[in-house]
């Protein structure tokens, strides 16, 4: 029996679905495309649910779980001027450099929009045989002026990309060595009030290596996620302007990126903390 007949309300959905974002398909369209169009439409949004409500459910209980845990009983050092929570210290020291960050990271979001949509335009409104006469500011535009101007405007955007780039990674290496002066400042300061200055060949280490990471992680606690996770958005909302059917199918391989990366972390964190 044929799976229309076995389940009928999950095929049917699945028609309604591929009809609402413009695709329509039915007995006469080839085999391949009733299996695509229930992963594409169906399955995959299912899987991704579960994923992230999955990955909710995980966040949520190991917050609860440090918030009940009982308190360390070994001694822990105060330091003055340093909060115990890392991203609280971070947030609280260079607020107005994660602001400027924040600003720039969004700032790229239309550029790379714009670079997208741009060749899309060259290739079917210039380079088609169907080209319309442009007019810009009172002017006809042949074909050819139409082209220069949508060139000159592309390699605008691009030029705007890398340049935007350029700064977010200057002004990301300014924050983490003013990150890093401060911490190092602190750390060096409370080494200096303590009696008889204990333990004085671990403090190299310290203000070395083992704090550079810090600088790192204070320049890409607000500037990376914004920026990766805003040119992940933009590109599927190209994709989904394009073809909505080609952007769920984009989004088929998150489901299993979800279940495969929180997997190998848990086991790099492992060998890591061994290797440790």
């Amino acid at each position: 029996m044929p799976p229309e007949h076995r389940f009928p309300h999950y095929h049917s959905f699945a028609h309604r679905a591929a009809n609402w974002l413009g695709f329509s398909y039915d007995e006469t369209s080839p085999e391949w495309v009733h299996p695509v169009m229930h992963l594409v439409l169906l399955l995959a949004p299912a899987l991704l649910a579960i994923s992230a409500a999955r990955l909710l459910g995980r966040a949520v209980h190991l917050r609860l779980a440090r918030s009940t845990s009982r308190p360390v009983t070994h001694t822990t050092v105060s330091i003055i001027g340093l909060d115990r929570n890392l991203i609280s210290h971070i947030l609280q020291t260079t607020r107005r450099q994660q602001f400027f960050l924040l600003f720039l990271s969004l700032s790229l979001l239309p550029v790379l929009y714009l670079s997208l949509e741009l060749p899309k335009q060259i290739v079917n409104n210039v380079l088609s045989k169907s080209h319309a006469p442009l007019s810009l500011l009172g002017y006809n535009l042949t074909a050819t002026q139409h082209l220069a101007v949508l060139s000159g405007v592309f390699l605008l955007a691009i030029t705007l990309n890398g340049v935007g780039k350029y700064l977010l990674n200057v002004l990301k290496g300014r924050l983490a060595e003013r990150c890093l002066r401060r911490l190092r400042l602190l750390i060096y300061c409370h080494w200096r009030k303590q009696i008889g200055q204990p333990r004085k060949s671990e403090l190299p280490q310290i203000l070395g290596p083992e704090a550079e990471p810090i600088g790192g992680f204070a320049a890409d606690l607000v500037a990376l996620p914004v920026t990766q996770g805003g040119t992940l958005l933009t590109i599927l909302l190209f994709m989904f302007i394009q073809d909505p059917i080609l952007g769920a199918a984009a989004l088929t391989v998150l489901p299993l990126q979800l279940f495969l990366l929180p997997y190998l972390q848990r086991i790099l964190n492992r060998l890591s903390r061994e290797r440790i």
